[in-house]
């Protein structure tokens, strides 16, 4: 049987480009470990408290996000520095019921704001996008009380290694963490979902975090106030958004740490498998920094309407 030459190129370029990316992670987790060692004399706060910042809509994103969403808040939750929780719907269906109520059921500490479709159509240029991820993601941290305020997405896990980590933490500084994608059984969260076959794939933060930024930050709020928030300049796109606001907390005195592994709950919608219209075009996240949001950034120029419990509308 006569070897392909052609095949056998393509496995030796497989195999040099996956050695090359395994040194390069390798070598990006060594300078994260430095960073750290930096940081022993630094001032910290010692004993953080925390407010969890998550979004949605009411359309089912990626499949069974209900589900993923309880798993997730489920999981993070059980920290007990986390004293607040808020959930942002964001131009929810009329046509299918809102999360809210049993959110608000299971999760005690947590609150809802939903906002309207009216107001989704103010914001809004891509009418390809209902979903505004990074407006509602503001909509939260401007309300958020804790001094600490981390915004996540729904399919995402804080690491065990974070959890040890979040209780020491530097003032000036934000937070991102390792991706590691994983397969969701479609229950409850256990530290054994975590590793072995579920594991799909995973990647270190690079040098400015750029790319796990969409999952996972964490800073403090004084320093989210002074950034105020995500750029809502950018009212076609959500791709490339969670950089632009990374670079914005730089640009105000941060500097990039990363705390461990989150685990993202693989769904066919990740822009880890697709780009799709929805999320608008990629852009440098270093471009028109620093950006200089309104006074009334994350909607605060709509009063919030109580509409059930621990639930407001902002029409």
């Amino acid at each position: 049987m006569t070897s392909n030459p052609v095949g056998i190129v393509n496995r030796i370029r497989s195999g040099i480009e996956w050695r090359t990316n395994l040194v390069i992670d390798r070598a990006s987790r060594v300078r994260w470990r430095l960073s750290d060692l930096s940081d022993l004399n630094a001032e910290v706060d010692s004993d953080p408290k925390f407010a969890l910042v998550v979004t949605g809509r009411n359309d089912n994103y990626g499949g069974d996000f209900r589900g993923r969403l309880a798993a997730t808040l489920e999981w993070n939750l059980q920290y007990e520095r986390f004293i607040e929780a808020i959930y942002v719907e964001w131009n929810p269906l009329p046509t299918q019921p809102s999360d809210a109520e049993w959110l608000v059921k299971k999760f005690k500490n947590l609150r809802v704001y939903i906002v309207s479709p009216e107001r989704h159509k103010q914001c809004c240029t891509n009418p390809k996008m209902p979903m505004m991820e990074y407006f509602a993601k503001n909509v939260g941290i401007r309300r958020a009380k804790a001094p600490w305020i981390c915004a996540a997405n729904a399919d995402v896990l804080i690491g065990p290694d974070m959890f040890e980590r979040m209780s020491r933490l530097r003032t000036n500084a934000a937070y991102c963490s390792h991706n590691v994608n994983i397969r969701w059984s479609g229950s409850s969260i256990k530290p054994s979902d975590l590793t072995g076959d579920a594991v799909l794939g995973e990647f270190s933060a690079d040098k400015k975090m750029f790319s796990v930024s969409g999952d996972f930050v964490l800073a403090h709020r004084d320093l989210w106030m002074t950034a105020r928030g995500y750029d809502e300049s950018l009212t076609d796109r959500r791709i490339s958004c969670d950089g632009h606001g990374l670079a914005q907390l730089y640009h105000h005195g941060a500097v990039p740490r990363v705390l461990g592994r989150h685990y993202h709950l693989d769904h066919p919608e990740s822009c880890r498998n697709a780009t799709l219209d929805h999320q608008g075009n990629v852009f440098d996240p270093e471009k028109g920094i620093p950006y200089l949001n309104a006074e009334t950034w994350g909607q605060t120029d709509a009063e919030p309407k109580q509409v059930g419990e621990r639930t407001f509308f902002l029409a």
